[in-house]
């Protein structure tokens, strides 16, 4: 009776920590996780057609921008590759919607300067248009 109780509660333990991975293909250091973009700058100036709806995630080499509707119960992203490397965050969407992207002020290809690499970050790039957009994050 104990045997069997033992052998259900190990088997149960090991379920759960080997089911608990969260970090696919290793941990990619700070950057892991959802961020909220809680201010969008423009030249310097708060953008004010910004909601406080955009969220960053990344993951592995995967960045996801999403924008929320709570009200519908919904939200529109987008996906994309990004790397880092030396004060520099190069970003990619293969496939985008243009709607979302013209929101955000990002384009299809860009590379962002990473201002504010550890706690809540900072990242700023300048846009085809000429604009310099700088975007804050929080861990959320």
């Amino acid at each position: 009776m104990y045997r069997k109780l033992t052998y259900m509660l190990f088997a149960l333990v090991a379920m759960l920590t080997l089911g608990s991975c969260l970090h696919n293909n290793g941990d990619i250091g700070p950057w892991f996780g959802h961020w909220k973009v809680t201010r969008i700058t423009i030249d310097g100036a708060d953008d004010p057609g910004y909601g406080g709806d955009l969220f960053f995630s990344f993951q592995s080499s995967v960045i996801r921008v999403s924008q929320s509707f709570p009200e519908r119960n919904q939200s529109s992203s987008i996906y994309g590759n990004w790397q880092e490397q030396q004060g520099t965050m190069a970003v990619e969407f293969k496939e985008a919607f243009q709607s979302l992207l013209d929101y955000a002020h990002l384009d299809k290809q860009f590379v962002f300067t990473v201002v504010r690499r550890n706690g809540d970050k900072v990242l700023r790039y300048t846009a085809e248009d000429g604009k310099e957009y700088t975007y804050y994050l929080k861990k959320w």
